[in-house]
């Protein structure tokens, strides 16, 4: 199938190569020298836990040409830079288009981009989890197995016939599809857990290991807190059951584990630290739409762990 990947970032990387790998006639938009570089050389990439090198030669492009047809378009980018090509994916003429990253805005979004486009598409929201950088012309990935995208309509169960499109890109490789019955949710649910993150995360400079005991426990109440924001608003937890990780029990204990080891192992630097440093513009747009959920919060509720760790840092805005 012929796909477009919009972003040649660390998960745009990881996505173009399994893409490539099952056979894909794929196009990669980058711009700038990067652009210049993957014409060049290839899509070079470092596959950090599995220890191994890769090379594509998807077809590079560095803006969107109307005239052509794609079965899929795919774009992976930041929160603030997805909002910035509206326009673009309003042309792009395409059956589909999945928009993967971190989304608060996705009934505006996906309103401007129906209202304003020549061709019917179905539109889908995902999230791939992976960290890394890209230097000296390569990509350098971290990402358990070969990549999971979790994806899906914001509403509705995805329609079989999309369903079955999407999984014929990947078909012959281990890259997994989890499907979502109701993407809004979960987009909504993410930042529950990566605002406050963010603020632990600029409070010490980005250096996770500087956290201490008593700032790990404000950190996951202050993540319970948004969960239960969230439900006080009409969102469901999702994925199912994620807010119990910072409750009490069994699942709670968990929870705390997972925060020490991001607080005290590589582990937090490679999926928090290494992200959050390059990741504040997101973040600041990223506080404006949870801003907006919490202006519907009811009257009288409060967050003060929530707060506690936002007065720890400086505005992002001001960042």
């Amino acid at each position: 199938m012929k796909v477009l990947v919009y972003g040649a970032g660390v998960i745009g990387t990881l996505l173009t190569h399994n893409l490539c790998a099952a056979g894909n006639d794929v196009s990669l938009l980058a711009r700038g020298q990067w652009a210049e570089t993957l014409k060049k050389d290839g899509l070079r990439m470092h596959h950090w836990l599995q220890r191994k090198d890769t090379v594509d030669r998807p077809e590079i492009i560095t803006a969107i040409d109307e005239s052509i047809h794609y079965d899929v378009v795919f774009t992976v980018m930041q929160y603030d830079q997805t909002v910035a090509i509206k326009d673009d994916l309003a042309r792009v003429w395409c059956d589909t288009l999945v928009m993967i990253g971190n989304q608060l805005s996705f009934d505006e979004l996906t309103d401007y981009i129906k209202d304003n486009s020549r061709y019917t598409k179905e539109i889908l929201f995902g999230f791939i989890v992976a960290a890394g950088e890209r230097k000296d012309g390569r990509v350098f990935s971290r990402h358990l197995g070969a990549g999971r995208l979790e994806l899906g309509c914001l509403y509705k169960e995805t329609p079989d016939s999309v369903k079955k499109q999407i999984e014929g890109l990947f078909k012959g490789t281990k890259f997994k599809l989890t499907w979502n019955k109701e993407m809004s949710s979960f987009l909504a649910c993410h930042p529950a857990f990566i605002l406050p993150s963010f603020y632990l995360m600029i409070s010490k400079d980005f250096d996770l290991k500087r956290v201490n005991r008593k700032e790990r426990k404000i950190w996951k109440k202050a993540t319970r807190e948004c969960y239960d924001m969230l439900k006080s608003i009409g969102y469901k937890v999702n994925p199912k059951g994620d807010d119990a990780l910072f409750r009490s029990g069994i699942r709670g204990l968990v929870g705390s584990f997972m925060l020490f080891l991001c607080t005290k192992t590589s582990f937090g630097e490679m999926i928090l630290g290494a992200h959050g440093r390059h990741s504040v513009s997101e973040a600041v747009i990223m506080e404006q739409g949870w801003n907006r959920l919490m202006d519907k919060k009811p009257v009288g509720m409060t967050m003060p762990a929530f707060e506690n760790l936002k007065m720890m840092c400086p505005k992002l805005a001001e960042l």
